[in-house]
């Protein structure tokens, strides 16, 4: 917070507690590999679709994750289910020889 950067704060009330959440985006310290093949991921919230490009922009692949009960269960399900796409997600991009993705910065409405 000292070097001036935005930030967001979340004050969160929940059996007579307060826990505050504080996040930054992180600067990206790498730069694009333009020789190399880029994944896509546009996040949804029943089905997360990733897309591969060859280094010319060219479609090359993609896939759709499904999780269509993600909106509906509870916080530590989701988190489990969230954990499970991650992990299905980075296995199939490896397997592809991809070693950077592209992900949307969605503004997600909290219920």
């Amino acid at each position: 917070m000292a070097t001036g950067r935005p930030y967001t704060v979340q004050v969160i009330h929940k059996k007579n507690r307060f826990f505050c959440h504080i996040s930054f985006a992180l600067e990206d310290t790498k730069e694009v590999d333009r020789s190399s093949k880029m994944g896509g991921i546009d996040l949804n919230p029943q089905v997360i679709s990733v897309t591969i490009v060859h280094p010319n922009g060219n479609y090359l692949a993609s896939r759709n994750f499904p999780c269509p009960d993600l909106p509906y269960v509870s916080h530590e399900k989701r988190l489990h289910i969230i954990g499970n796409l991650c992990r299905e997600i980075a296995e199939w991009l490896k397997k592809q020889g991809v070693t950077q993705v592209a992900l949307e910065d969605p503004p997600l409405k909290r219920s």
